[in-house]
């Protein structure tokens, strides 16, 4: 169910498009991503990121909250992950709101309802 979750955001985030600068990099990161290329893919997702692209940002939050677990060659770095998901967020990425949100509560019914409620009233 986990990795049937991750997949499904992962994927949503992919599907949205870069809009902002980085394109190239978030073109070559799809590319090494769809390869399974994730340690190589976070370098260019990081220079996405740097110019602004919240899918970029986004995607590193998630990469670096499983790391390994899911992404072979990614460590797990949910420090970092949380402020690449802040970043997203600040870009206006909703998933990244949501994922922001949901690291800074405690886990639970409620706190997942007040992300939801956060991300809602964006």
């Amino acid at each position: 169910m986990k990795r049937t979750l991750i997949a499904v955001l992962l994927a949503s985030s992919l599907a949205a498009g870069s809009a902002v600068a980085g394109e190239d990099d978030m073109e070559t990161a799809r590319h090494f991503l769809d390869s399974g290329l994730y340690a190589e893919a976070t370098y260019y997702l990081r220079a996405a990121a740097d110019t602004g692209d919240g899918q970029a940002a986004e995607i590193l939050g998630f990469m670096l909250s499983y790391g390994s677990e899911v992404f072979p060659g990614v460590a797990r770095d949910r420090a970092a992950a949380a402020q690449w998901f802040e970043l997203a967020a600040r870009a206006g990425r909703p998933v990244g709101r949501f994922m922001s949100c949901a690291l800074d509560n405690a886990s639970g019914a409620q706190a997942t309802r007040r992300c939801l409620d956060v991300v809602a009233g964006q």
